[in-house]
């Protein structure tokens, strides 16, 4: 987990679903702390980059897995899409400024309405 959240800026976001907006190193940390757990697996493949022609800035957009257990241990399999925004900081290293995925599976259905008397 530390190495993934090593990949952002330190003003980095990242826009999970179904939450607020997480913005900064511990934010993002709480947020991939609560994903990855024991026997979770994460897989990505990216299906399109570009860079800027100014070469500090680059767009990801691609797909991605997740396998991990629920609360009563039975598997759930996810799979979704995501864009990260990269750009080369002043070291010259290259770190995720924004990122947002999502899944492609359906809502659950609405629970039934109570009754009214």
């Amino acid at each position: 987990m530390e190495g993934t959240v090593a990949c952002y800026a330190d003003d980095a976001s990242v826009l999970t679903p179904n939450a607020p907006i997480a913005s900064g190193q511990p934010a993002i940390h709480a947020v991939w702390a609560s994903l990855i757990g024991p026997g979770t697996r994460i897989s990505w493949q990216a299906n399109k980059v570009e860079v800027a022609r100014s070469s500090d800035l680059a767009c990801i957009e691609g797909t991605c897995r997740l396998t991990m257990k629920d609360l009563q241990g039975n598997p759930v399999n996810d799979q979704g899409k995501f864009v990260e925004v990269w750009k080369k900081q002043a070291d010259g290293k290259w770190k995720v400024v924004a990122d947002i995925f999502n899944t492609d599976l359906p809502l659950a259905p609405a629970p039934p309405a109570e009754p009214k008397e």
